[in-house]
């Protein structure tokens, strides 16, 4: 689909918002329906063929170059292989999920004029957000808890620590949410010694396994994993196909974040650019912030449009994350050899 620019001329304020309603309507169908072509998908192809297979980093190691080179061929074909299909699956879901978003990104001048500035065309761009919008939730739905010892070492520590020289005031504990139960009768420990002795001693291999468990994610403890992962996938594309300097890709980004609901209301100035300062209570200060950065209508409210550095903000908390996005959990990732 192509981005309509419309010229207004009539002055009847009723007859725009019908043709601006039209516009939005159309380029919401158009976009809906638009057939996702490999073209149409060059954006998300480009990133699944960095992002979307394990053993990328063996597979550069190779020492031999043509091999190396072919390899990573096969990958990126078989990451893009299986990115696309599913990505194509799941786009009617997302495009209703967005819709909203969509909308704004639409009406939305500053983002238009940056993709134009930076030459890159709408209707993929938004393919493209939607796409690293969904791997990098999907990258952080369940996380994995595991025990640190096999059965096997577990029982062999107890069974150790029953059995120290010096040890006193013994005592077994089995607990869970809502209750604790606790016992240090000798023969129960001698009993339960006698059982992890037992254990050590099975040949089962079923024994050298170590427990796991699936854990459903909360929101708040992987945000900033999210962020960071969202974040390195937009600018592996951007900072690829942007010659430009200005606007700031990392701002640019930060848009995205916050339509993307991967940040929360606290970061709003990611998509506004502005620190949106209260007008009221009047004072010296609010006076003198007013008449030097003037004002701005957010959501019905009048703030002061103190500009925000949105980039350093966002390089400032992904920063602080050292861990690295679960990309094997995900369904646009291939497993290669």
């Amino acid at each position: 689909m192509l981005i309509i620019k419309v010229t207004l001329i009539l002055k009847l304020p009723h007859l725009q918002g019908c043709l601006w309603g039209l516009f939005h309507t159309f380029a919401l169908y158009n976009l809906e329906f638009m057939e996702l072509t490999a073209d149409n998908l060059e954006y998300i192809i480009y990133v699944a063929k960095e992002y979307c297979y394990l053993n990328k980093q063996q597979l550069r190691d190779i020492k031999n170059i043509e091999d190396r080179d072919a390899f990573i061929r096969d990958a990126e074909e078989m990451a893009v292989s299986i990115a696309i299909p599913q990505f194509k699956q799941r786009h009617p879901i997302l495009m209703e999920e967005f819709k909203e978003a969509y909308n704004t990104y639409l009406s939305n001048d500053e983002i238009q004029n940056t993709l134009n500035i930076y030459k890159l065309n709408a209707d993929k761009f938004w393919l493209l957000f939607l796409f690293i919008t969904d791997f990098a939730n999907g990258c952080f739905i369940y996380s994995m808890q595991s025990e640190k010892y096999t059965i096997r070492e577990t029982a062999n520590r107890m069974s150790q620590l029953i059995n120290k020289n010096g040890a006193r005031n013994y005592s077994l504990t089995l607990s869970c949410e809502e209750d604790t139960i606790s016992s240090n009768n000798p023969l129960l420990i001698a009993l339960f010694e006698d059982f992890c002795a037992k254990l050590n001693d099975n040949e089962d291999n079923f024994l050298d396994t170590i427990y796991y468990r699936t854990l459903e994610v909360v929101e708040s403890t992987v945000r900033t994993k999210k962020m960071k992962f969202f974040v390195e996938l937009f600018r592996h594309f951007l900072y690829n196909h942007v010659e430009v300097r200005q606007p700031s890709r990392m701002s640019f980004i930060g848009k995205f974040l916050y339509l993307s609901k991967i940040v929360g209301e606290d970061k709003e100035f990611y998509y506004t650019g502005y620190k949106l300062t209260s007008i009221t209570p009047e004072t010296h200060m609010t006076n003198f912030l007013i008449k030097r950065y003037g004002t701005i209508i957010w959501r019905d409210k009048e703030y002061i449009k103190e500009p925000e550095d949105v980039g350093k903000d966002i390089a400032d908390t992904i920063k602080k994350c050292t861990d690295y996005a679960p990309t094997s959990t995900s369904t646009y990732i291939c497993s290669t050899l």
